[in-house]
Formats: structure tokens, C-alpha cells, sequence
């Protein structure tokens, strides 16, 4: 240990620290034999252990591996299995534990094979549900271990949770983790040890170690293996393991500081809502009118907490004080400050209510930049959802950076995200959802129940075509965040006696050829992919008042004009005041479009809420089908195209200069896009018009093979005039009959003329097509027909890796309406 001398120059802390660190190391080539549990799963990580079998389902071999029983695995479609883990080198094993799933009862048993391949049959068991088999050796030498498992009654898959080894390990270094680098005085924390053996695993020694604590009397070692602080100032800790030293680890114990200021208390009818000064965490402490004694209500991560189980017309008295992550007190209470509930809801106010959201960061994953991205963009997303549901969705999140490695989430699983978030002190149904982002988590996925009632879901991001900018600087992170969320929102209603399930967002499945869902739902889904099919998901979301605690909490906010848009709210993510409308008129600007609307007018922004007619077309943007487009919504039927719609207009003014023309007859569909630069242009069509894209009312293909009348997605129409390839694709495949051409023009502009004949061909296959559609060709060119169209540009490149992707990550595109969406434009003689 570290002591000064005698009249020495006192030791800084750090510098202490430093040295304690350097001549504490573990002994060079010291080691330690002992009889534990094997980290199985880290041996298979290092290539020390190998398993084979039959495929597993929800987690794989990690999942069977990481002795938590939580993680069941399947092994679908078989009565029986065999199971063999095969380690690199032989180890002397003294206890194998078997644990079964929770699905079927079965027979286990167990084979030991040596390294000279002689076979021992250990013995069997017959095990109900999530029952142990357990097996002893007399510390045999095994090569391999084979587990057999056989369905005794019942169609159910076989299941698993765990398979446990325990034998000898020679252990190489010890490790003491969870150390907290500070501490207030009287603070205690949960401590491990574990072990660095031989073959690269990392076993839990806790149990076996010996903690040297310096002064000696500064820590008391409590019941599971807690330690907690009885003086102030430095304190060294290190583990020790016979011959085995871990690095000494310090502590700083700190003194109790003063109280924080006293809470503002905002009165409501369900909740009372406190704003909180200084650093969070904070615990909270209420105590009713006339109660001697004040109970602990919860803990935030933020400066604001919402106390949803007030009761109305009473009154209250809270207190405050810091914590620090393990719930240790870090400051005293604060003063109180009382405040009494409506006994009904005042004139002007209503109750949106909020869905408290963890975002939970694993921070080592990401590179310089990533995190502060992820968050602009999460913020974006939050303003996307809020938008489009019209202020009937509002999320509630709290961003938690969670250092070191991220947990594994092979399966998928989120069992070790929970598992680190619980050692951060966040507790059951403190949040509705809980999303996790990471850089290596498995995938993009929802659906997980985790920290007891929470909805799990965890995304690393995918790439969906976005406009720069439209989303924040990490557009990826968004989709993932809304999407998933859709799935969220999809499981919350259908277990709230839905009568039709809702969309999740995985569209070609809600309403292709296998999908249930489309105009039965009472409502036409006139959406395209991606933001476009989300903000209409989000627009018909009005199930969300189905949903109750702990996914939706009370959130009470002052409309006084009734319009849904707050007057000045800081905790939704737009009010009148931020959107520049006045709060006692509910059409600002007298245009027929009220200012809610006006928010959500377009994909990504909404149109000028103080000006009538935000695209200078003349029409007032509440009698103007598309506010932000000069849009005609009308193809002539003509010999000459003409005009349909042009970028940039006075609503969207940072786009490049197009015009966009267009006619027909009833053979072909004509095109003229006028750009200042040779450009490709690809085009979605969707001959259904107002159903959108993942519906049709006509067949395109076979009885046999139906197809849509859509052409989208995987068939999008490229239209190609300046570099090879040359011509009209329909995906990548030429298009019989059809021609394109470019040319430029006197004033310096490009020309592209493209005639598209109305035998197109199949379109989409992923679209639900009724059983009874009527057959057509292709486009049906006739007066009346309704066309969904979108169109997006980019400048035209030499050797294009991308010929027929319209949105690669290398190149400028720009969609002349927003992103994917469909405008409707009916055919007129």
C-alpha cells in the first residue's frame, strides 16, 4: 500500500493513484489452480470451445452459454437432439448442470468423452419445465461433453436455458470491477471479481476473493458482496487470490453536499409535474397534507419528473436531492415546496399524454461525433412522430451514455442490456420503451420485454433514402428510432383488443400478397415506402389512448385555442410559441389550414403558418392539395407534355432548378423533366392512384403469378439519356417500345423527353393484388385514371457503379417532391 513518509511532501490523490497502479501488477507468470464455474461462452468467443447441433433458435449457442436462465433457446422441428461441446484441450471437469426451458418436459442426458474418445455415459434425468439436471464427476479429464435432449409429450419445440460446466481452471490474473471512482459518504456499491483463466475466459471469482482495503476500517464489507464507506477521503481497494494481485483500485469518498434548490411544482389534474436544478439524478420524496412522514417516489435522469399518482384536489409537499447512480445520496433534501391538484381540468387544458422513452447509448461503440449525431437526430425523429400523429404521440426520452463495451445481443436478445442498465440504477416500469443504439448490437429489432413491463427495442441504424438534412445529421439513426417504435406502438394496440391489427411499417408484409391488412382497414393507405409510409402510419395512429401505464403516462399542457399545439411547452417538441402562431387562434394566418396542419403539411417540414399560400400558386394552402408544390395534379392528354410541377418553389427554396412536364394518349405516357444539368431521372408509378403503393385494384401478371400495377422499389423506371447504360429500365431490365432522349437547350438548360409505352409489363410483386383483380398490361391510359407519381433526380455520372439506384450514399439526388411521396395526378382528356 501507499503511504507518505515522515515529513515528506504530501501525495496528491492522482499521483497516489498512479503509483499504487504501477507497482501494484499482478506477479509476472503467477497463477492459481481452483475448481469453479467455466466462462463457457467466453471460451467459445477465444476459439476454445467449440459447440455443435441442431440450429437454435432466439440467442444461439451465446444465449445456451451465458448461465442466465432468462435466455431460452429452441430447437425447433425435432423430438430429440444431441448437443456436443468439444473444448481445444482436455479439461478435468466436476459438475455438469443441465437446465430446460420452459416448454415441454424432456430427458437429458449426459456423455463424457475423454481424449482418447473413450465414451462414458454419465447418467439421465427426466426434468419438467426450467428444471435442473445435474451431473457429477470425479473430476474426469474430458475432450468433449455431449448432451442428449428428447421430448417426452407435447408438439412443443425442445428447450433449453442453460448449459453449466464446472471443473479446474488455472487462473492467469483477477480483475476488480464496478469500482465507482467517487463516493458520498455513507454510499455503498456492488463489487466483482473476475478471473482471466488460461483459455480466455473471464469467471466470476467473487465468491473466492480476498478484499484488502486501505485505511483498513474505510470500507464495511457487506452481505451480497457490497462494500459500503464509513470515512471521507481516499481509499485504495485491491482483490487478492493466494499468488494473485488485482490492480489497485481508488475511491474517492466524498462529504454529503448542501441540499439543491427547492423544485418548481406545476399543478395538474392527474400528475404534478417538478422542474429540477443541478446535475441529475435525483430522487424524489413526497409527503400529502397532514402525513408526519414522506415517502420515496422514484429517481429521473433529467431536470424535470412527472408524479403521475397524484389524485385530484389534493395537496402535496415534495423534496428533492441529488443521487449518483447507484442511489446513494449525494447531496441533502432540499426544502419543501407544497402544491395542490386540480380538482378538474381548467378551461384551455387538455391531456395528450407522454411515452416515457430510455434511449440508452453504448458509448464505446461509436466513433468522435457519433453520439452528439445520434441524439440531434433522435430529436428530429421525436418532432417527425409528434407531427404526423398531430400531437397525439409524445415521446418522453431520456439519453443515458452507457460506457464500455456493448453487451451481447446475438439472437436477438436485450437480456445484457438489461442487465447493465439495472447496474445503472434504472428500475421496472420506469420507462415505457426502451431503446438501445450501438454501432454492434446484433441488429435493428423490437419486441423485447426487459425491465419489467418495459417494450425493448435496439437499432444501429439502416440506411432509407432521406433528404439531407430532413432528419439531422444521422438519418439512419431516425428510421431505426421511428421504425422500430411502429413495431412498438403495432404490439402495445393489438394487446389492447385491437379488432384489426395495425401496420408495423414492414409494408410489402401488412399488405402484400401474405399480408391481412390494406382497405379492409377501413381506410386507403395512399403511402409509398419509407417516411412516406411512416407519416401516414403515424396520421392514423389514433389508437393510442388504448394504451395505458407504464407505456402511456399522464401529460396535461394549456391549448387554449384547441388547435392540439401547446401554447408555450417545453416538454413537447413543438408548441404555438417555437412555431411562431398565435395561441388563442387556431388558423393564424386565416388560410383554411389550421396551424397543426400547417406543422404537418409535408414530410419533413410544414408549410409557412403566417403565410395563406406558402407555394405562390395562387390557390390558399387550405384549398390547395399540395401546400408546398405548384403541382398541377393534372396530365393532359396532348401531343406536347405540359406543365405538372416545378422545384425550387417559394416553400422549398434550397432545391435545384427542374420542371417537370407531362401528357398522354392511349398508347404512351410522355415525360419532359427541364434540368440546368445533364441528369438521370428515376420514376415511381403507381397505376392504382389513391390506394398508394401496397395496393391495386388490377392484375399486371398471370392468374398463376399476379403482379401489381406499380412500378417501385425493385421495378422503379430509370430513365437514362446521357451515359451508358442508355435507354428505359423498368429495375434493370430495358423496356420494350419505350425512348428517351436529352439535349440541351439554347439557354444553357438540359431537355429530357421519355415516352413510356402502356404495356409496361409487371409490376411489383410484393403488393396486395385482390384475387378477383381484373387483368391489364400494363398502365391503363384512359381519361380518369388516377397515377401516383414520384420523381427524383441526380446529375448524370461516366461509369455509374449505381446506374438504377436513385439514391446511392456517393452521389447528389434530390426527389422534386418530398422523398417517396406519391402525388396523385389524374389523367384528363
Amino acid at each position: 500500500m501507499i503511504r507518505a513518509l515522515p515529513d515528506a511532501p504530501r501525495v496528491s490523490f492522482a499521483l497516489a493513484t498512479a503509483l499504487a497502479l504501477a507497482l501494484s501488477s499482478p506477479r509476472a507468470h503467477a497463477s492459481e489452480r481452483l475448481f469453479a464455474a467455466f466462462d463457457l461462452q467466453g471460451w467459445r468467443k477465444a476459439g476454445a470451445l467449440t459447440v455443435t447441433g441442431p440450429p437454435l433458435d432466439i440467442g444461439g449457442p451465446d444465449a445456451l452459454l451465458d448461465n442466465d436462465p432468462r435466455t431460452t433457446v429452441r430447437i425447433p422441428g425435432v423430438p430429440d437432439a444431441e448437443i456436443l461441446l468439444a473444448f481445444q484441450s482436455g479439461q478435468i471437469v466436476r459438475k455438469v448442470t443441465v437446465i430446460t426451458g420452459s416448454t415441454t418436459p424432456a430427458r437429458v442426458a449426459l456423455t463424457v468423452i475423454g481424449e482418447g474418445n473413450q465414451q462414458a455415459r454419465v447418467g439421465e434425468f427426466e426434468v419438467r419445465e426450467g428444471a435442473e439436471a445435474v451431473f457429477h464427476l470425479a473430476d474426469v479429464t474430458v475432450s468433449r461433453l455431449r448432451v442428449d435432449v428428447t421430448r417426452l409429450e407435447g408438439e412443443a419445440p425442445l428447450s433449453l436455458a442453460d448449459i453449466r460446466v464446472e471443473g479446474q481452471l488455472e487462473i492467469m490474473a483477477i480483475s476488480l470491477e464496478d469500482v465507482p471512482e467517487t463516493l458520498p459518504d455513507g454510499g455503498s456499491f456492488p463489487y466483482r471479481v473476475l478471473g482471466h483463466d488460461s483459455l480466455g475466459g473471464r469467471p466470476d471469482l467473487t465468491e473466492r476473493i480476498q478484499l484488502v482495503v486501505e485505511p483498513q476500517r474505510a470500507l464495511a464489507l457487506q452481505p451480497g458482496f457490497r462494500a459500503a464507506t464509513r470515512v471521507q477521503g481516499p481509499v485504495s481497494l485491491q482483490a487478492h487470490l493466494g499468488m494473485l494481485r488485482s490492480l489497485m483500485r481508488p475511491l474517492m469518498v466524498t462529504a454529503i453536499a448542501p441540499p439543491p434548490p427547492v423544485p418548481e411544482a406545476v399543478p395538474g389534474l392527474a400528475v404534478v409535474t417538478l422542474h429540477l436544478q443541478g446535475d441529475p439524478p435525483f430522487q424524489i420524496s413526497r409527503r400529502t397534507t397532514g402525513d408526519k412522514t414522506e415517502v420515496a417516489l422514484g429517481r429521473t435522469e433529467t431536470n424535470v419528473y412527472y408524479d403521475d399518482t397524484v389524485e385530484p384536489g389534493m395537496a402535496y409537499a415534495y423534496t428533492v436531492r441529488r443521487t449518483d447512480r447507484l442511489d446513494n445520496p449525494v447531496t441533502e433534501h432540499s426544502d419543501e415546496v407544497r402544491v395542490r391538484t386540480f380538482k378538474r381540468l381548467p378551461s384551455g387544458w387538455t391531456a395528450p399524454g407522454r411515452i416515457p422513452v430510455l434511449v440508452a447509448l453504448f458509448t464505446d461503440s461509436f466513433a468522435a461525433g457519433e453520439q452528439e449525431a445520434a441524439i440531434a437526430s433522435l430529436e428530429a425523429a421525436r418532432l417527425f412522430i409528434y407531427r404526423h400523429s398531430l400531437g397525439r404521440v409524445v415521446l418522453d426520452p431520456v439519453y443515458l451514455p452507457v460506457s464500455g463495451p456493448t453487451p451481447v445481443t446475438t439472437g436477438p436478445t436485450m437480456l445484457g442490456i438489461e442487465q447493465r442498465l439495472r447496474h445503472l440504477g434504472i428500475r421496472d416500469d420506469q420507462f415505457g420503451v426502451v431503446f438501445a443504439i450501438a454501432n454492434d448490437v446484433e441488429g435493428d429489432y423490437a419486441g423485447f420485454h426487459l425491465l419489467g413491463r418495459s417494450i425493448g427495442a435496439m437499432g444501429r441504424g439502416a440506411r432509407v433514402p432521406t433528404p439531407s438534412g430532413a432528419l439531422g445529421p444521422a438519418p439512419y439513426i431516425a428510421w431505426s428510432f421511428v421504425h422500430e417504435l411502429q413495431h412498438v406502438f403495432a404490439a402495445l394496440v393489438a394487446a389492447s383488443d385491437q379488432p384489426l391489427p395495425l401496420p408495423s411499417g414492414h409494408f410489402a408484409e401488412d399488405f402484400g400478397p401474405l399480408g391481412m391488412l390494406g382497405t379492409a382497414r377501413g381506410r386507403p393507405f395512399d403511402g409509398n415506402e419509407a417516411w412516406d409510409g411512416a407519416a401516414l402510419l403515424l396520421a392514423g395512429f389514433d389508437d393510442i389512448a388504448r394504451i395505458g401505464p407504464p407505456w402511456r403516462r399522464p401529460l396535461e399542457v394549456l391549448d387554449r385555442d384547441d388547435d392540439g399545439l401547446p401554447d408555450a411547452d417545453a416538454r413537447v417538441p413543438l408548441d404555438e410559441l417555437r412555431f411562431g402562431t398565435n395561441p388563442l387562434s387556431p388558423d393564424t394566418d386565416g388560410d383554411e389550414l389550421p396551424d397543426f396542419a400547417e406543422a404537418a403539411a409535408g414530410l419533413y417540414r410544414g408549410t409557412n403558418p403566417l403565410n395563406p399560400d406558402s407555394d405562390d400558386d395562387g390557390l390558399p394552402d387550405g384549398q390547395d392539395p399540395w401546400p408546398l408544390s405548384n403541382f398541377t395534379g393534372v396530365v393532359s392528354k396532348s401531343r406536347l407534355p405540359r406543365f405538372l410541377a416545378s422545384v425550387p418553389t417559394p416553400a422549398d427554396p434550397d432545391k435545384p432548378p427542374v420542371l417537370l412536364s407531362a401528357s398522354w394518349n392511349e398508347q404512351a405516357l410522355a415525360f419532359e423533366i427541364l434540368t440546368d444539368r445533364p441528369m438521370d431521372v428515376f420514376l415511381d408509378i403507381d397505376g392504382s392512384g389513391g390506394l398508394g403503393r401496397w395496393e391495386t385494384d388490377v392484375n399486371t401478371g398471370t392468374a398463376t403469378n399476379p403482379a401489381s400495377d406499380v412500378w417501385a422499389g425493385p421495378s422503379r423506371i430509370t430513365l437514362r439519356a446521357n451515359t451508358i447504360p442508355i435507354g428505359v429500365f423498368v429495375g434493370n431490365r430495358p423496356l420494350p417500345g419505350a425512348m428517351v432522349a436529352s439535349e440541351r437547350q439554347a439557354g444553357g438548360s438540359y431537355r429530357l423527353l421519355a415516352v413510356l409505352p402502356r404495356r409496361l409489363g409487371p409490376g411489383a410483386d410484393d403488393v396486395l393484388v385482390p384475387g378477383n383483380a381484373p387483368i391489364e398490361e400494363g398502365l391503363r391510359l384512359r381519361a380518369g385514371t388516377v397515377l401516383g407519381l414520384a420523381v427524383t433526380v441526380r446529375p448524370s455520372r461516366v461509369n455509374d457503379p449505381a446506374p438504377f439506384d436513385p439514391f446511392p450514399m456517393d452521389a447528389d439526388w434530390t426527389s422534386l417532391f418530398d422523398t417517396h411521396h406519391l402525388m396523385d395526378a389524374r389523367l384528363q382528356d
